[in-house]
C-alpha cells in the first residue's frame, strides 16, 4: 500500500508541475501529492509494534489498579 501511495503522489506532483499553466490546478495537485507522500512516508505498517504498546498500556492499567 506505501508504494501505491508513494506512485499516486509522484504522479500526483507531475502532473502537477505539467498543468501549471492552470496554476491553480496544478499547485493543488502538487499540494496533494506531498500530502500523499508524506502519509505514506509517515505511516507506521508494523502491527506487532502496535499491538505491544497496547499490551503495555493495559498491563500498566491493570498495575495502577
Amino acid at each position: 500500500m506505501t508504494i501505491a501511495q508513494l506512485a499516486v503522489g509522484v504522479i500526483a506532483i507531475l502532473a502537477g508541475a505539467w498543468l501549471i499553466g492552470w496554476w491553480a490546478v496544478g499547485v493543488v495537485l502538487v499540494l496533494f501529492g506531498v500530502l500523499i507522500i508524506a502519509d505514506a512516508l509517515l505511516k507506521d505498517d508494523d502491527p506487532d509494534v502496535k499491538h505491544q504498546l497496547h499490551d503495555e498500556v493495559l498491563e500498566r492499567w491493570r498495575r495502577a489498579r
